[in-house]
């Protein structure tokens, strides 16, 4: 017979059964819409705009997107944290006090960012690094642009962190990209081209409008919170800067790969280097999905000690989302050239060829699973921070290198070195830290109960404790 411990282990497998199907069903639809929106955005932009004007466009997205980071000082990876534990203990006020501390924080953050770009960072970075006078020309529109993509992450995640996928899926990606995909549509029947400037404004424009509409829904749902509890930006602060290195970390070899690129080689090269990074998000979005689906959760049960239920979790999820990447990647070694000439257009097909590199080292990424998240949520992330970076310097040395000497291919390939050695390193963390395997087991009991648990939401395969 079962015992009570084992009927709540039982229960406790269930709720975390019907959560995970849920989260990971919206993660899905979300980022599956996103990566489209954004594939069907970078396509339409291609064949509006020359290739100096498309890898201007990119860089200073590229730009953007960095200096959004640094303006959110670390908050997206510990917002999510922070609002499920606080849930999970059943204080809805410092849920709510967390939130509005993060979103505090980045209104600071994106003042003081913005003002630094537009008055030294992009004029530096035009004349000494690019020599690209397009680039300072739509200086104060990159300072814009990182407003708004600076609001639109912390957003994304409040929404995550109370559980609410439906607008989390679609705000930081899939909205503004739709919005701004119908835009460039409009344009290329009515006009059939468009200006660098143009370009970015329709971005802007369309980035805010979907963060005005998610918070308007985010506010409605602070208010059935309740009061806020005391101020918790001090707090926030300081579990949010060492967040903000381990992020600069994670994300400087996928930035600076760009900015190696523009500074080391033609902008025609940079143009077919970006279109080739666009194309090889569609390897590893199922990683995200799994991180997007799989923090709040392995947050919750860590808290609770539920190790062994957050073990199975991260098994059948990452099995799951190893197959599409391992498809992806095959069709790409098949029939790269055709793929890219249909999306990209006759003139970027040499970008096939760099999309099969990058792919590799992106498939090796979905395959160590999510073993950052799990090392912040077994709160290691000065150890997170420590790996990102060793591997992070090398690995852009190694790309330097590897560039001046093959050009874009060298490029690609030290990149791709790169996101597999920092994720190896991770992954042996993780393991080491925690005890959990966060890498894909492709056994076939793994698959079935992932695919259980979101096609029926049952709690049949997790076995009781007897």
């Amino acid at each position: 017979m079962r015992t009570k411990s084992s009927a709540c282990d039982s229960s406790g497998a269930e709720e975390l059964s019907r959560a995970a199907a849920s989260n990971v069903g919206w993660a899905l639809a979300g980022r599956v819409a996103g990566i489209a929106a954004s594939v069907l955005t970078s396509a339409l932009l291609a064949r509006l705009l020359t290739q100096d004007d498309l890898a201007t466009y990119l860089l200073a997205g590229s730009a953007a997107l960095f200096a959004a980071m640094l303006a959110r000082v670390g908050m997206k990876q510990v917002l999510v944290v922070a609002v499920a534990r606080s849930l999970t203990q059943a204080r809805p006020e410092l849920a709510r006090g967390a939130i509005t501390a993060a979103l505090k924080i980045t209104t600071i953050g994106a003042a003081v960012v913005s003002s630094a770009l537009y008055l030294l960072v992009i004029p530096w970075l035009a004349r000494s690094v690019l020599n690209n006078p397009r680039f300072l020309q739509v200086n104060l529109l990159i300072s814009l642009w990182m407003m708004v993509l600076a609001y639109q992450t912390p957003v994304a995640e409040s929404f995550r962190g109370l559980n609410m996928l439906r607008p989390a899926s679609v705000t930081d990606g899939p909205l503004p990209n739709l919005l701004l995909a119908l835009a460039l549509i409009y344009v290329i029947v009515m006009y059939g081209q468009l200006a660098l400037s143009s370009a970015i404004v329709l971005s802007v424009a369309a980035g805010g409008a979907a963060v005005s509409l998610m918070y308007m829904r985010l506010w409605k749902r602070l208010q059935e919170l309740g009061a806020a509890a005391e101020s918790q930006v001090v707090p926030m602060l300081k579990a949010g800067a060492p967040m903000l290195l381990t992020a600069i970390a994670a994300s400087a070899l996928s930035h600076a790969s760009l900015w190696i690129a523009g500074a080391l080689l033609p902008l025609e090269s940079v143009a077919v280097f970006g279109v080739a990074v666009k194309l090889v998000v569609a390897v590893f979005v199922p990683l995200t999905i799994v991180d997007a689906a799989v923090q709040p959760l392995l947050a919750g049960e860590m808290a609770r000690g539920r190790e062994t239920l957050a073990q199975r979790l991260l098994s059948g999820i990452a099995s799951l989302a190893a197959v599409p990447a391992l498809m992806v990647l095959v069709a790409f070694l098949c029939a790269g050239d055709s793929i890219v000439k249909v999306i990209y257009g006759s003139a970027y097909e040499s970008a096939s060829m760099l999309v099969i590199i990058l792919s590799v080292g992106q498939t090796i990424n979905v395959l160590t699973g999510p073993c950052g998240t799990v090392l912040i949520a077994a709160e290691r992330g000065g150890e997170v921070l420590a790996i990102t970076l060793l591997t992070g310097v090398a690995a852009i040395v190694i790309t330097i290198a590897a560039a001046s000497t093959f050009g874009v291919v060298g490029l690609a390939s030290g990149v791709s070195f790169g996101t597999a050695l920092q994720n190896a390193a991770l992954w042996a963390a993780a393991r080491r830290r925690t005890g959990l395997w966060t890498h894909a087991t492709f056994r076939w009991e793994a698959l079935v109960f992932a695919l259980g648990r979101i096609g029926r939401g049952k709690a049949a395969i997790f076995s009781s404790e007897r």
